[in-house]
């Protein structure tokens, strides 16, 4: 019997140290809710050279397990409402937030979470005036719903989804599977994981307009990994992906795109921004016509981080403050130039553009570029734009390789947009590639080897190699300037 007792005892000091600690920690989440919306809303409106949104909170009501509210988000440029007006809210968006206390959240043991947590949070819109007619799409539910977790030391994790939306209004029909997206970050921002994707998305306007308009994409994906470098310059890992899309209209404005994809890595390494950013296209279409697949890669080196942080910022505000007055003022980006470019030079940054791939079923057609730049002698910008952009010239390296083929099928590809069928347009598209390559060859602009059409160019400690011949830049301005853009 005794042994029955203490169990019960012990059992009831567990419950009230959880309720009081429950009820503490709501407390606790209460008295800091007005800063934490204040610093929200000051960087939402930091975003933008004037301001768009209001962001703020009302109709706090705490209890011992959990704890609701409302988040307003409303049209900044609107007249402010005066406390204590009456008003019918029909210009603002609320979401809804239940806030379940910590140490153990009870939205989380139902998951069999049994991490301690300062709180959990489930958001999701509250239907009113302004979002009517989307909670009539989605047949009176909330479009997005989160569910957010806080530990104690600030970091967060956050599991958003917008439910699937499907309907046929005025002759235009959507299908949209829905969307999964998550968001893992510390109280500071540094460190941020974001992942979302898309199964599916139509709209089908072919009843409303007289184009008769189709447009779907499927398989969209965002995976991020990134981290704040230490000259606070936002670093990692950033893929975008596109599974298909395609565009269908009554007068042939068709295509497609398959397999998009998109991968951005870059890093600091003792005080020097490195990065490579890859695209590629496995296939693109356009009126069923097949263009082949390509791809780019796109490197940076040897830029220094602390300088381009400062280049950014300031022309971020700089931006800003123009859009702001609606004056261009060309004498500040003048200053502006003076100011940050020697900085960013001064490490000697490296730039290297492909290859830039392009291949259709008759070959393969390469173009890559290496710019590597320096500190000029000159100091200023001003009045010298001339001298100051040779100058900061130390190295172009462009190599292009394009088989005589395949440009003849793009050229033969293009006929095919116009409506030429493939058999009346190769002889014409033959001889224009052949045109091509006979001026290239004359004006010693290219050459041309087993049917394939090269032009290297490299300008270096002020002189130009242009396939194997060696001129000074007057030289090759005299020559090549009337072709040159």
């Amino acid at each position: 019997m005794k042994k029955v007792t203490g169990a019960i005892a012990l059992i009831a000091v567990l419950a009230a140290g959880w309720t009081g600690a429950s009820w503490y920690t709501g407390k606790m989440i209460e008295g800091e809710m007005a800063e934490a919306m204040q610093l929200a809303h000051n960087k939402l409106q930091s975003l933008t050279p004037t301001p768009l949104l209001n962001l703020s909170y009302r109709d706090y009501q705490r209890g011992i397990f959990s704890s609701q509210m409302r988040m307003v988000i409303t049209n900044a440029t609107e007249e402010k409402v005066e406390p204590g007006e009456i008003t019918d809210y029909a210009h603002e968006v609320v979401i809804l937030q239940t806030i379940h206390h910590g140490p153990f959240p009870l939205a989380q043991l139902k998951r069999f979470t049994l991490k301690p947590l300062l709180a959990s949070l489930h958001s999701e819109l509250e239907e009113n005036a302004a979002v009517k007619p989307l909670f009539a799409f989605t047949q009176g539910k909330s479009l997005l719903t989160a569910d957010t977790r806080i530990a104690y030391n600030g970091d967060i994790h956050s599991a958003m989804n917008i439910i699937p939306v499907h309907f046929d209004k005025e002759g235009v029909k959507v299908d949209f599977s829905g969307a999964v997206m998550t968001l893992s970050a510390d109280k500071a921002l540094a460190d941020v994981k974001v992942s979302a994707n898309i199964d599916s998305f139509a709209l089908d306007a072919s009843a409303a307009t007289s184009d008769k308009g189709k447009m779907t994409f499927n398989g969209f994906t965002i995976d991020n990994v990134t981290h704040l470098s230490p000259a606070q310059i936002r670093v990692g890992t950033q893929k975008f992906g596109l599974k298909q899309f395609t565009l269908n209209t009554e007068s042939g404005k068709s295509g497609s795109v398959e397999d998009f994809s998109l991968v951005s890595q870059f890093d600091e390494k003792d005080g020097v921004l490195v990065g490579q950013q890859d695209y590629r296209v496995a296939g693109v279409k356009i009126k069923d016509v097949d263009f082949g697949s390509g791809a780019l890669a796109i490197k940076v080196d040897q830029l220094d981080a602390a300088a381009f942080k400062k280049l950014y910022d300031s022309y971020d505000q700089l931006i800003k403050q123009m859009l702001l007055k609606s004056d261009y003022d060309e004498q500040k980006l003048t200053e502006f130039a003076d100011t940050h470019v020697p900085a960013l030079l001064a490490s000697s940054p490296r730039f290297h553009i492909g290859p830039l791939r392009w291949q259709n079923s008759k070959g393969e057609g390469t173009v890559s570029l290496n710019i590597d730049l320096q500190k000029p002698a000159s100091e200023t910008f001003a009045g010298n734009e001339d001298q100051y952009f040779a100058g900061a010239l130390k190295n172009i390296e462009m190599n292009v390789d394009l088989p005589l083929p395949m440009l003849t099928e793009v050229l033969v590809q293009m006929a095919a947009l116009e409506g030429i069928a493939a058999s009346d347009a190769q002889d014409a598209a033959k001889m224009s590639a052949d045109a091509v390559a006979h001026m290239g060859s004359q004006l010693q602009l290219s050459t041309v080897k087993d049917e394939v059409i090269s032009s290297h160019f490299q300008y270096t400690d002020n002189a130009i190699t242009l396939n194997g011949k060696k001129m000074s830049p007057e030289e090759f301005l005299g020559t090549y300037s009337p072709f040159i853009p």
